[in-house]
């Protein structure tokens, strides 16, 4: 491999429109107070930034959304022990996720300003819509000039492009055809600072934001680090050397969601813990639908530190949600995608049902209108630890005490109840769960106003039935 550091990304000032392509940059930053927010742009204090990934037509829409994402990646104790600012970001990654002495939820009760942040922006390079580069690569079966062996290969179906017959480049800045090169003889302009003696690509990332070695079992550049990865010859690619002896063998097929051959792409992709595989872009565009489910077998589909986030959200929803009174009478029986589990519970608004066994919610309705008496063995019997809300006076009455604090909490139902014009009892808890389900609030002055929405909502559909 051959690499320079100290080159900037490839200047797009007063070039054609035709050769820039748009770019995510990656920062990474601290922070200074204990408590500050990592989405205050103005807190931060920027460590490294470095152009991380070109924005591709087939996964652009995704990429744009990861510029409002902003990640933990490690301790700043973590950064300082290993030198972080001379260390390559993805490789000082690379070492925390094989560290042992860390797990996925190494950030819980961290100070905000111990831990080092990564974001991203949109910037703008030269090249094609696969790789930063200042070249074109001519193929040696069809004489033609593309901006990489991935264009050729999106284009051209009757042969794919013989990259390691790769001979000769065309500038993109003054069209001087030559041998392959980092620089270019006529105009002297950079046009990469990686490439492989095998593989025969120019491109310009730094090892910051990807690290590649060539294996000779894939026949291909991997982007990793050779000292921490090891080729599987049973399943043909490259492992984490911390999980090789460990992984169930499988070879790379497609991406569960978009169907795309995983055999040969420039984008990142991994193994859900069922064992199916998808693009990272394709597994943030599922979580941002809030589909929670492997498209394939239905167990839970988060991973890393997505499990636990996504599992105290669904939390949170179970434990802001109450039962509508004409279910709180009718058992189902659920089953869960992830273990097989089955028991009773009582039929959720948002169909969200915890497996007390595996703990989480990765179930779906199996049988409907079962024994009530079953739900309630199960609640003696199994004493789970996420439990339904019942639609009770007293249920709506604390409700109503938690999430109301800008009146005094003695005067909570009182107010509550002249707003409403009726008491809280059980006559009136239809009305109440339909409130608190769809339109929550978390003061008094919201209270008021989601009551008149749900007022004017069912009168509307009153004159619609009409």
């Amino acid at each position: 491999m051959i690499a320079d550091q100290h080159l900037n990304v490839l200047d797009p000032a007063e070039q054609p429109d035709h050769i820039k392509n748009d770019i995510i940059i990656s920062v990474v930053f601290k922070l200074n107070g204990r408590n500050d927010s990592r989405f205050d742009k103005t807190k931060w204090q920027i460590l490294k930034q470095f152009a991380s990934e070109v924005i591709c037509n087939e996964f652009g829409i995704q990429q744009r959304k990861q510029c409002s994402d902003v990640y933990r990646k490690f301790p700043l104790k973590y950064w300082e022990q290993n030198n972080g600012m001379l260390v390559p970001f993805q490789k000082l990654v690379q070492m925390f996720e094989e560290d042992d002495n860390y797990n996925d939820n190494w950030f819980e009760n961290m100070p905000q300003n111990e831990q080092i942040y990564q974001s991203f922006e949109i910037g703008q390079s030269v090249g094609c819509e696969h790789y930063i580069t200042g070249c074109e690569l001519k193929c040696e079966t069809c004489g033609e000039f593309y901006g990489c062996r991935r264009c050729h290969d999106d284009i051209v179906s009757d042969h794919k492009f013989p990259r390691e017959k790769t001979q000769t480049i065309r500038c993109l800045f003054c069209q001087k055809e030559q041998p392959l090169s980092l620089k270019c003889e006529q105009c002297q302009r950079v046009l990469g600072c990686q490439t492989c003696s095998i593989c025969k690509y120019v491109e310009y990332f730094t090892d910051d934001a990807n690290l590649v070695y060539h294996c000779n079992g894939c026949k291909t550049c991997i982007i990793g680090t050779r000292e921490l990865f090891i080729h599987c010859d049973t399943c043909g690619t490259c492992r984490s050397k911390k999980f090789h002896k460990t992984h169930q063998c499988q070879s790379v097929g497609d991406c569960c969601v978009c169907l795309g051959d995983l055999r040969d792409t420039k984008y990142v992709w991994f193994r859900l813990r069922c064992g199916h595989q998808i693009h990272e872009s394709c597994y943030n565009s599922l979580l941002d639908q809030s589909q929670y489910k492997c498209p394939v077998c239905r167990k839970f589909l988060p991973i890393g530190e997505d499990i636990g986030i996504i599992g105290r959200h669904l939390q949170q929803i179970n434990k802001l949600t109450v039962i509508y009174p004409d279910q709180a009478h009718t058992a189902v029986k659920v089953e869960c995608w992830d273990c097989g589990n089955v028991f009773p519970q009582l039929e959720h608004p948002y169909r969200i049902y915890y497996c007390n066994k595996c703990k989480l919610f990765n179930c779906s309705i199996k049988d409907r209108f079962i024994d009530l008496q079953d739900y309630m063995a199960y609640l003696v019997i199994e004493n789970p630890i996420e439990r339904q809300n019942l639609p009770t006076p007293e249920y709506f009455k604390n409700y109503f005490i938690n999430n109301i604090h800008d009146i005094q909490e003695n005067q909570v139902i009182s107010e509550v109840e002249q707003v409403l014009g009726f008491s809280i009892d059980n006559q009136n808890v239809d009305q109440l769960a339909i409130l608190i389900n769809q339109f929550p609030f978390h003061s008094f002055e919201e209270f008021k106003t989601c009551y008149e929405q749900l007022i004017q909502f069912q009168a509307n559909q009153q004159n619609e039935d009409e």
